[in-house]
């Protein structure tokens, strides 16, 4: 770990001797432009290519709760705890909770701009973008201090495994009801075994040199992860039993899928993010967001494919 602070030390010299533009900049980077890209995995899933879809929200949900598994786990203090040397820029610490190992930020960006890297692979120069805007993303986290190096590389790792497996696995249950319920039956247990280790294991405790807690264990706990591998169990069973929507569909209809959609979800996302941690905490707030946006994303949405003609259903 020594050899990433100091690593992050010397980026933070260069930051510094740089200025705030480049501040302003990273700081850009790291919070809008997966916003920006998230646009590419919905079209992909909403309209081109269900699997591959599939397999990018398999990556971030299912990630995402394999991220908190591993930060709750690990218990690795973010950088400026444990070098003091390391001062982020405060425009850079907002909106930063959590243990630092692995970054969340950079396995939510691999999970989706990895997995659509790999669906376009064959259009070079948009798959090219894409691992670009990926790293560009990961090193925007060690550039403004919030993240080592060793924290993204982890994040992406994890990401671009769980593609890979999912890859593999979605062949053996696809066409198989029976299957489909048991894999979506495991993610749901998983949750849920994952919700009770959060609550029931042991946190260390650390202190600074004057005997002060530096972090309190029981702001870390997060049960997004665990809403958001909720919902995608949940939203795949619906859509793979009762939906099954086609994206065989002709182009005007596929466009206007696209831009109902995101016209739709974009304001559920703000909306919802920021409302239901307020309205039933942290904790069960970002459960319940998480559930419910997935829920939408995979299984709500498309029923109205199969129900309104501009959107290529039959009624």
């Amino acid at each position: 770990m020594g050899f990433f602070l100091e690593q992050l030390y010397q980026i933070q010299q260069l930051r510094e001797a740089i200025g705030p533009l480049g501040i302003a900049l990273m700081n850009w980077v790291s919070q809008n432009l997966l916003s920006l890209l998230g646009i590419i995995p919905l079209y992909i899933f909403w309209c081109r290519d269900k699997k591959a879809g599939y397999t990018m929200a398999f990556a971030v949900s299912v990630g995402s709760l394999a991220n908190h598994l591993l930060k709750l786990t690990c218990c690795v203090e973010r950088p400026w705890v444990l070098d003091e040397r390391i001062t982020p820029p405060e425009v850079a610490l907002q909106n930063q909770g959590g243990y630092s190992f692995p970054s969340g930020h950079a396995q939510l960006a691999a999970g989706y701009l990895a997995g659509s890297a790999i669906w376009l692979r064959r259009k070079k120069a948009l798959s090219a973008a894409c691992w670009l805007a990926l790293a560009l993303i990961g090193f925007s986290r060690v550039y403004l201090g919030v993240h080592t190096l060793l924290d993204v590389l982890a994040g992406i790792g994890e990401a671009v495994i769980l593609l890979l497996v999912f890859r593999k696995l979605i062949p053996w249950f696809w066409n198989d009801r029976k299957r489909t319920t048991q894999v979506c039956a495991a993610i749901l247990a998983a949750a849920l075994l994952s919700t009770v280790y959060f609550l029931v294991k042991p946190y260390p405790l650390h202190y600074d040199a004057a005997g002060q807690l530096l972090t309190d264990p029981k702001t870390m706990i997060t049960f997004s992860g665990v809403g958001a591998a909720s919902g995608f169990a949940l939203g795949m069973f619906l859509e793979r039993r009762f939906v099954d929507f086609t994206t065989d569909v002709p182009a005007r209809a596929k466009l206007y899928r696209l831009l109902i959609g995101v016209l739709v979800y974009l304001p559920l996302y703000a909306a919802g993010n920021h409302l239901m941690p307020q309205i039933l905490g942290g904790y069960w707030g970002g459960y319940f967001f998480n559930l419910a946006l997935w829920t939408f994303t995979l299984a709500g949405y498309p029923y109205f494919f199969n129900k309104l003609r501009i959107l290529g259903g039959g009624v």
